[in-house]
C-alpha cells in the first residue's frame, strides 16, 4: 500500500488506511507487518520479495496505483498464493487484474462505509486463512508451473561471506545516493539555515545512535514535539543521506499517525 503522498492523499491518510487494515487483521488473530519490514536487517527489495512469498495472506491496497504496489501484487499472484486486494472508490480497477474480485472502501473514509469495509475484510480474510479462497488467477488462463525458492543449508562460514558482500553491494550504492544528494544540495545557506541544519544533524545523530527502540521511541516523541514541520522535513531527509531507509520509514509511520491524531481530535473538537 502507499506510504507516501499519492493521488491527492498525504501520509497522515495512509496511515489511517493502514490502522483500518491492522485492526482488521489482528482481529482475525494475523501477526501484520508491511512486506517492507523485518526484524532483521537487510537489502529492502531481498526483504520485500522473501516476505511476498513466505506470508500466509497478503493485503494488497492498490489505491492510486503506486507502481511499487502494482509490481509487488504481480509477484504475488505469480507466486500463485492467497492475497486480498483492496483499493479506495476513486481508482479505477486495472485491465489486467479487473477480473479478481477487489474490495472497496471510501476515500473519505466514512465511518459507516468503513465498518461495511471491516466486515467484508475480516471475512475474506477468515476465508484465506482457512483456504478457501482456492481460486486461482493464473490457472484461469492455462496451466502455469509456479515460481518457488529452494532453500538450502549453507555452512556458517559461506553464509557470513555472502552477508558481508551482500552489505557491501548495499553500502556502496548507499554512498552513490548520499553523494548524489550532497551534490545537488550545495548551496549557499543564511547563517540561521545553517544553524538549524547542524542542529538537525545532531538530532539525527543521537536518534541514529540510540541503543534500542524503546529510547528511539522516546527521542521521536520529543522530536515531534520540540521541532516544527521544516525541521521535521530536515531530519528525515538527514537520516536518508545517512542510509538509514528502515529508521526513516519508522519514523514517517510515526509522524504520519501522530498527525492523524492530531487532525482528528481537532475535528472533533470543532463546534457543530
Amino acid at each position: 500500500m502507499p506510504i507516501s503522498a499519492i493521488a491527492d492523499c498525504s501520509p497522515e491518510h495512509w496511515a489511517e488506511v493502514l490502522a483500518i487494515i491492522k485492526d482488521c487483521a489482528e482481529a482475525e488473530g494475523c501477526d501484520t507487518t508491511l512486506v517492507s519490514e523485518a526484524e532483521e536487517t537487510g537489502i529492502i527489495q531481498k526483504r520485500i520479495v522473501q516476505n511476498l512469498y513466505t506470508a500466509d495472506i497478503i493485503i494488497c491496497d492498490v489505491s492510486g496505483k503506486n507502481p511499487n504496489v502494482m509490481f509487488e501484487m504481480g509477484m504475488r499472484l505469480a507466486f500463485d498464493k492467497p492475497i486480498v486486494i483492496i483499493k479506495d472508490n476513486k481508482t479505477d480497477y486495472s485491465f489486467d487484474t479487473a477480473p479478481i474480485e477487489h474490495l472497496s472502501y471510501p476515500r473519505d473514509l466514512r465511518f459507516n462505509k468503513i465498518l461495511e469495509f471491516k466486515v467484508s475484510l475480516r471475512k475474506k480474510l477468515k476465508a484465506g486463512i482457512a483456504g478457501k479462497n482456492s481460486h486461482s488467477f493464473l490457472k484461469s488462463f492455462g496451466e502455469f508451473q509456479t515460481v518457488s525458492f529452494a532453500a538450502k543449508e549453507v555452512p556458517a562460514q559461506e553464509y557470513l561471506v555472502g552477508a558481508i558482500e551482500e552489505l557491501k553491494r548495499e553500502m556502496h550504492r548507499v554512498s552513490l545516493v548520499v553523494r548524489r544528494a550532497v551534490e545537488t544540495s550545495e548551496q549557499s545557506f543564511s547563517p540561521q539555515q545553517a544553524e538549524r541544519r547542524e542542529m538537525v544533524g545532531l538530532y539525527a545523530k543521537r536518534y541514529l545512535s540510540a541503543p534500542d527502540s524503546a529510547t528511539k521511541d522516546r527521542l521521536r516523541a520529543r522530536y515531534f514535539e520540540r521541532l516544527d514541520q521544516e525541521s521535521l522535513d530536515l531530519l528525515q531527509e538527514e537520516m536518508m543521506k545517512q542510509g538509514a531507509f528502515k529508521e526513516t520509514e519508522a519514523f514517517i509511520i510515526d509522524r504520519a499517525t501522530r498527525a492523524a491524531r492530531m487532525s482528528n481530535s481537532e475535528s472533533k473538537s470543532k463546534p457543530n
